[in-house]
């Protein structure tokens, strides 16, 4: 027997089918995630909330929904405790959601921003096309980061802007890391 984690969170997504009620599901199609599948068994931690945050849309633009899932509970290298991350699901006709996958937090995988203790990415997501170029957008929220000369956990934003590339998001995308920062 293994040992019970807490709060580790789970994910699953039921496919729609055209049947009628109650048949809107396709059930043989349904995908069960947690970080233990996605990125190795060791990567699960207590209290990592997996799935506290979604947001959908087609941020590679190939006519498919993709998914941003917070855990704004991971702890991530030294900067540690509660720094959060957020993982991005890609579809596919083949295999719906989870043909590519990629996890990213402050300092890792392009992204922005200064790991801090506590910041808790992820915890918020909205998606929507903010620069008007046809692709989806993601907003990752940290409600507590801190911003130096301004104050404890006053919080910040990253968007990232849609593109055509596997993952949705050029490696050179434009990022915007905000809270009061210029």
């Amino acid at each position: 027997s293994g040992t019970l984690r807490q709060e580790v969170g789970v994910l699953s997504v039921l496919y729609g089918s055209n049947g009628a009620a109650p048949n809107w599901f396709d059930l043989a199609k349904t995908d069960y995630f947690h970080q233990g599948i996605l990125y190795g068994a060791s990567t699960q931690q207590d209290y990592d909330q997996f799935g506290s945050a979604l947001a959908a849309g087609d941020f590679n633009s190939d006519g498919r929904d993709d998914l941003a899932v917070g855990h704004p509970g991971e702890d991530v290298g030294a900067a540690g405790s509660d720094r959060g991350g957020v993982t991005i699901l890609t579809g596919s006709a083949e295999m719906g959601v989870g043909q590519y996958f990629r996890f990213v937090s402050p300092g890792i995988a392009g992204m922005p921003g200064i790991a801090q203790v506590g910041q808790a990415i992820g915890r918020v997501l909205a998606t929507g096309d903010f620069d008007d170029n046809g692709h989806a957008d993601l907003v990752l929220g940290a409600p507590w980061h801190d911003v130096v000369d301004i104050g404890a956990e006053v919080g910040a934003e990253v968007v990232f802007y849609g593109s055509l590339f596997a993952d949705g998001f050029a490696g050179n995308s434009t990022f915007a890391w905000s809270a009061a920062v210029p």
